[in-house]
């Protein structure tokens, strides 16, 4: 949901939802010369159906509008994939949110033998025995009054506790074609891994930048395209088998704020301070606009690449890369570019990177997103 407002130029708006489960930014602030500010007011999954009021300003002067908050039935809530060590206590909550005038039920089919399922309180609650190695499907259900109904799965994995690899990634991209290039981030997925995880490539140690028990981060050696790659990992509980990709010439992929790969690129503005995307509650952020430098964290280029064989493309524009400068961890650079008057203007505006090749190929980024509004004196 969108709402506007009146603003004068550089002006900071309170704003306030009268609903917990509403999110609005607790404040706003208007760019210069920009007369009309938009923002987004996010609504839990969990929120009941009414009316809930926002207001922009100080009890002095202020406006409101009211939105309708409609729900289609109930909605659930559950964990990603699990993973259980044999022997031990596997334990999560399911949650379920109904409507207003609506009472619902929780259950669950597909429990493993031993396992238990608490529909009062949502809880799973299992140990795993000996026979019982490998992975198991557990299907939650909610359903109301009215027999509306929503379901969803949690998988879940046991084993030893010995660290599991699912899947080898680019680090920003999340591409499996196109994983690893000299000196840049790929991400290794899976569970039992740690904090402490350690990753080797071709029997070399490669530097780990992030690590926990799902996910590790490292930096791609160096080497020519097409070179193979076997990646191992390694925590207190022993070493899985290898997975195996190649080098590319450009493993190129723009960073986003959550992770996701096609979702809102971490690109920011106004010197580092704003993140390129719609106002919101959860991350200090505005749209961008003509005339500003927009800086993309990515990975898959050197530092010392020439900006003149980077292109940016931002919706239908093609816009020449100014900068490449070296992000603030290692496998990270930041391309700069200034936004056009003619850049189009959105929440989501495609954002993707490309790259001309010494063999005149063209690399490309993921698509991502980015906010662009348009000056409104």
């Amino acid at each position: 949901m969108q709402l506007t407002a009146e603003v004068a130029s550089g002006a900071v708006v309170p704003l306030f939802a009268t609903d917990a489960s509403v999110h609005v930014p607790d404040l706003i602030e208007g760019r210069p010369h920009q007369s009309v500010v938009s923002f987004q007011a996010i609504v839990d999954t969990a929120a009941k159906a009414g009316t809930v009021a926002i207001r922009a300003g100080s009890d002095e002067s202020s406006i409101e509008e009211r939105i309708s908050v409609l729900r289609n039935g109930p909605t659930l809530s559950v964990p990603d994939k699990q993973f259980a060590a044999i022997g031990k206590r596997l334990s999560f909550t399911v949650t379920a949110a109904f409507d207003t005038s609506s009472t619902g039920i929780l259950s669950a089919t597909g429990l493993p033998a031993g396992a238990n399922f608490d529909p009062a309180t949502g809880i799973f609650d299992w140990v795993p025995e000996e026979s019982q190695s490998g992975i198991f499907n557990v299907r939650f259900s909610a359903a109301d009054a009215s027999g509306r109904s929503a379901f969803s799965d949690v998988s879940v994995q046991t084993g030893s506790g010995a660290p599991v690899l699912d899947r080898l990634e680019n680090a920003a991209s999340g591409a499996i074609d196109s994983v690893c290039s000299g000196g840049s981030l790929a991400k290794l997925r899976g569970g039992w891994l740690s904090a402490q995880a350690r990753v080797s490539v071709n029997g070399a140690a490669a530097p780990v930048l992030h690590a926990s028990s799902t996910e590790v981060t490292f930096l791609c050696p160096d080497g020519p395209a097409g070179a193979p790659l076997s990646i191992a990992v390694e925590t207190e509980a022993g070493q899985p088998g290898t997975l195996t990709t190649a080098l590319s010439n450009s493993a190129l992929g723009i960073f986003t704020v959550d992770g996701s790969a096609n979702g809102q690129a971490a690109a920011r503005i106004l010197g580092g301070s704003q993140i390129a995307m719609a106002r919101n509650y959860r991350f200090a952020g505005q749209p961008a606009q003509s005339g500003d430098v927009l800086e993309i964290p990515v990975t898959g280029l050197r530092a010392d690449c020439d900006p003149g064989l980077i292109s940016v493309r931002a919706g239908d524009l093609e816009l020449p890369a100014e900068w490449v400068r070296p992000g603030t961890v290692a496998g990270v650079v930041v391309i700069g570019i200034t936004l056009p008057a003619a850049a189009p203007a959105g929440n989501a505006i495609p954002l993707s990177v490309r790259r001309r090749l010494p063999s005149g190929e063209v690399a490309t980024s993921q698509q991502t997103t980015i906010a662009i509004e348009a000056i409104q004196q």
